[in-house]
């Protein structure tokens, strides 16, 4: 399993979203991770299985780089 931990909230970048994406849910299946997201700037629905090899492809950006929409 990847070291790193992806929870509900956090922002996320990496090949598998055209767009930041905000996780709503995180769930391991296997060898891969279900992540459901919602992009930060369209608001689509982004539902992935992820392989837990791939996982260090993807970021988790940093509470200040968040886009935040009023």
């Amino acid at each position: 399993m990847c070291e790193r931990t992806i929870r509900p909230n956090d922002v996320l970048e990496g090949a598998f979203w055209p767009e930041p994406v905000r996780v709503l849910t995180v769930q391991p299946i296997g060898d891969h991770v279900q992540i459901e997201a919602v992009g930060t700037k369209t608001q689509r629905f982004y539902p992935r299985l992820v392989p837990q090899a791939q996982l260090d492809a993807v970021r988790v950006l940093p509470a200040l780089q968040q886009e935040f929409s009023a």
